[in-house]
């Protein structure tokens, strides 16, 4: 079927106007917090990903990270390579000034309860805006067979 000129110049004009006003030239960037497990599924070495992409405003200090990956227990636990740094059982790191940072790790062995895996990235002050940091969360649960029994995610500016 042959379409007319007023009919071409309409679905383009549709499209111009459906694409989103800003350039990602011009976007501001994104945090991302991810944990690859499902319900039903066990929970000990689900992968946790998470990082930067574009934060160009991401605070720098010197001896200083300004990402900051925090579990949050019901109670008090000890778990090899995470420190108190940011809350209770917490990893740093650190977001480059290009904005961009990825890592992931294995999500450790968890007793059942209820757990918080909060991602956050402090911007600088100076900036424009209104928020200081960017930040992602993951609500899960860990019922008593080691399995996933709820996951949500709840995504906020602090």
């Amino acid at each position: 079927m042959r379409k007319s000129f007023g009919s071409a110049f309409a679905l383009i004009m549709v499209a111009l106007f459906t694409v989103a006003p800003t350039s990602p030239a011009t976007a501001a960037g994104a945090i991302h917090l991810h944990i690859a497990g499902q319900v039903g599924q066990k929970a000990v070495g689900s992968t946790i990903i998470f990082g930067a992409e574009g934060v160009t405003d991401a605070y720098q200090w010197s001896r200083q990270n300004n990402g900051c990956l925090d579990l949050r227990a019901p109670k008090d636990l000890s778990l090899p390579g995470w420190g108190p740094a940011c809350g209770p059982i917490t990893q740093v790191h650190d977001v480059p000034a290009s904005g961009s940072f990825a890592g992931s790790l294995p999500l450790p062995a968890l007793p059942a309860g209820n757990y918080s895996l909060i991602y956050t990235v402090t911007q600088d002050p100076s900036a424009p805006g209104p928020d200081f940091a960017l930040q992602l969360q993951w609500n899960f649960t860990i019922a008593s067979d080691g399995t996933f029994f709820a996951i949500s995610s709840d995504s906020y500016n602090s």
